[in-house]
């Protein structure tokens, strides 16, 4: 054996195996392809929309300070280096209570969450001294 053989050949060849040829076409190739294909569009689709929603759409950020959460684990999106996407939760922190319906963007070291700016998707509910300034939740002084 030398570097550069294939390790497959050589084992057919020691056990006497016959070689086949594999073609795509008798195993539904090009089907399995296009599946795949129109997965990969729909991951890519799904992500743009995450994006647009999350990243560069306006959005509320909502630090936490003391946070405790709920949710169905069985549920959540990875978004890279964003974090991860929770389509429903339940957070409660010093500032109140969100229930999120319409999904809502953990950061990765789980220190803040995104939702959009326009109010769609949760219901917010703010304790006493705390109000919306900027794009981000903060204490009335």
């Amino acid at each position: 054996m030398k570097a550069g053989d294939d390790l497959g050949d050589l084992a057919r060849r020691a056990w006497k195996i016959r070689a086949t040829s594999l073609h795509p076409e008798r195993y539904g190739g090009a089907a399995v392809r296009a599946d795949e294909d129109a997965r990969a569009e729909k991951k890519r689709q799904m992500f743009a929309e995450l994006r647009a929603k999350f990243i560069d759409g306006p959005v509320l950020i909502i630090d936490f300070d003391q946070m405790q959460f709920t949710f169905d684990p069985t549920n959540v999106q990875p978004f890279a280096e964003h974090g991860t996407v929770y389509p429903a939760m339940e957070v409660r922190d010093t500032w109140g209570k969100i229930v999120v319906t319409g999904g809502a963007l953990m950061s990765p070291d789980f220190k803040r969450l995104t939702v959009p700016a326009n109010g769609e998707g949760y219901s917010l509910t703010l304790n006493e001294g705390w109000k919306i300034e900027n794009g981000k939740l903060t204490q009335i002084k």
